[in-house]
């Protein structure tokens, strides 16, 4: 009889390894994350979106996070113990032991449940270049579509502790 054995996740950061013990994990479409025992959010996976929280890449075209690790804006604004966490397919939301409702990621669609206008503009990041997409409209002509990321993880203003989750919304 063979298949997977359940094992300790291994945290790796270049050649070092080490054993965390999750207290809670989540993914995207495309991303994972693990909660360790002290609240600390740890993320790999496809990061074009700024999905992992790791906002250097974000709004580049294959952007990615090779190994779990730590996300440093959640320790920006003080120490955020995050105690559940669950990813769309380009967007996050993850709950604070203080029962914030935090979100990040692509933002254009209404995923984030945050009016693009109501947004911090420092935190949003509007694509360009190689990451605007051209389209062409029924009537022949081009138009360039851009998306935006949310680069900061935002709380939800009007959201409690409740949370629900979806691929895309």
């Amino acid at each position: 009889m063979g298949g997977l054995i359940p094992g300790p996740a291994v945290i790796r950061k270049s050649e070092k390894s080490r054993v965390i013990k999750a207290s809670d994990i989540g993914c995207g479409a495309y991303n994972s994350f693990a909660v360790d025992k002290d609240g600390n959010l740890w993320s790999w996976g496809a990061n074009s979106y700024g999905e992992c929280g790791q906002f250097d890449n974000a709004g580049e075209d294959r952007a990615l996070v090779l190994y779990p690790t730590l996300v440093e804006s959640m320790q920006q604004e003080g120490s955020r113990q995050i105690t559940h966490i669950e990813g769309g397919a380009h967007h996050t939301i993850a709950v604070t032991s203080d029962g914030e409702c935090l979100v990040w990621g692509r933002c254009d669609g209404g995923q984030t449940g945050i009016e693009l206008s109501k947004m911090n503009k420092d935190h949003v990041i509007t694509s360009s270049g190689s990451t605007a997409s051209e389209v062409e409209k029924k009537d022949g002509s081009v138009e360039t579509r851009t998306y935006k990321i949310l680069s900061h993880p935002t709380a939800i203003p009007t959201v409690g502790t409740y949370l629900n989750k979806g691929h895309d919304h």
